[in-house]
């Protein structure tokens, strides 16, 4: 979930970069780690040893979830606080 993480604020830097549009950035970072999520649970399949894990795929998504909120809330709170100092 950690990992999942780091890449939801890199994926969000990735594609705040191309588009503009607040929700289409968010959604296309989401998808992005989602289904990053999901390719490496069906490569793990192939592994000796290793399970392809619904729960895993889900904790990953989470993560990239939770990143992308927070960049949400930091930058309108930061927003916010700029917008009060003039």
């Amino acid at each position: 979930m950690g990992a999942y993480f780091i890449m939801g604020i890199l994926a969000w830097r990735f594609f705040n970069d191309y588009c503009k549009k607040p929700k289409t950035v968010y959604l296309l970072s989401l998808c992005f780690c989602s289904l990053y999520g999901l390719s490496d649970e069906l490569h793990q399949s192939y592994v000796p040893d290793r399970d392809a894990d619904v729960l895993d795929w889900l904790a990953d998504t989470l993560g990239g979830t939770i990143a992308l909120f927070t960049v949400q809330m930091t930058k309108n709170k930061f927003k916010m606080a700029m917008n009060n100092t003039h």
